[in-house]
């Protein structure tokens, strides 16, 4: 049986040493795969396949490493008229919140690197 001076110092042991907070908040979650990828490619005259569909990409960034218009999209039918342009010059990039696939086309042979973060 519990006294009333036993009630008491349990309550102001919880009051001055409180228990410390769940940590599972703080801490990262564990996966068994990487937050990124990264990857080069070169895009030609006709369209490639610069990445394929993933459902835990969360973003893809896709950059110019040539001085040649690169046009993108999201099927093996763009062309230099339908594709979206990522601009001549190295270092120009686009980014994209998408989990498709993307596809390149360019007028002369070039290259693009892109690096995705998964959700």
């Amino acid at each position: 049986m519990t006294t009333i001076a036993d009630q008491i110092a349990a309550n102001l042991k919880r009051q001055f040493n409180p228990e410390p907070p769940p940590r599972s908040f703080a801490q990262p979650i564990q996966r068994n795969d990487t937050d990124f990828g990264t990857g080069q490619i070169n895009v030609t005259t006709n369209p490639v396949q610069v990445v394929g569909p993933r459902s835990l990409r969360g973003a893809i960034k896709i950059t110019n490493l040539t001085s040649t218009e690169i046009f993108l999209g999201n099927s093996s039918s763009v062309s230099t008229i339908t594709g979206d342009l990522l601009p001549a010059g190295r270092g120009q990039w686009v980014k994209y919140d998408t989990a498709s696939a993307i596809w390149a086309v360019a007028t002369v042979a070039a290259s693009v690197s892109w690096s995705e973060v998964y959700e």
